[in-house]
């Protein structure tokens, strides 16, 4: 009978993931810059009136920057909020384009126009689902439309 050692392995601190949660936001403000510059374009084409909708320009934004605000949530939760202050204003600078309101409305002015979330908020909720699909209670319904 052979006996098989087991090594005690240290515990590993978040400070090695420190650096990819980093290059993480730093790729995803890259990204979500080339996309609001894409919905800055399309709001001010000179297309048939129905591509420059408002409707349409928000469809863009869940498409484009909603979508890779919401992927990697999981990482948010134990970034600082310092590091988190780009990838917000990025979601109030891309809904306040789409809807085309000016650059001085209030965040809360802007939330109400455009009917979206704070990206907190969003994040907190998607977080509670996730853990409650772990515990195999099952999804939560969200409060919001998107």
């Amino acid at each position: 009978m052979s006996s098989i050692s087991h090594k005690k392995s240290t515990p590993t601190t978040t400070n090695n993931t420190l650096p990819k949660r980093k290059a993480h936001i730093q790729e995803l403000v890259k990204q979500c810059s080339r996309d609001i510059n894409r919905i800055r374009n399309l709001s001010g084409a000179s297309w048939e009136w129905a591509v420059r909708t408002n409707k349409t320009l928000m469809t863009q934004y869940r498409s484009l920057i909603h979508a890779n605000l919401d992927y990697g949530f999981q990482a948010y939760g134990i970034t600082s909020a310092e590091k988190l202050r780009k990838p917000y204003s990025i979601q109030l600078k891309s809904t306040s384009n789409a809807q085309g309101v000016h650059k001085s409305t209030s965040k809360k002015e802007v939330r109400e126009i455009t009917g979206e979330p704070p990206c907190t908020s969003r994040r907190n909720e998607m977080m509670l689902g996730a853990s409650l699909e772990c515990q195999h209670i099952g999804p939560t319904t969200s409060p919001y439309k998107f």
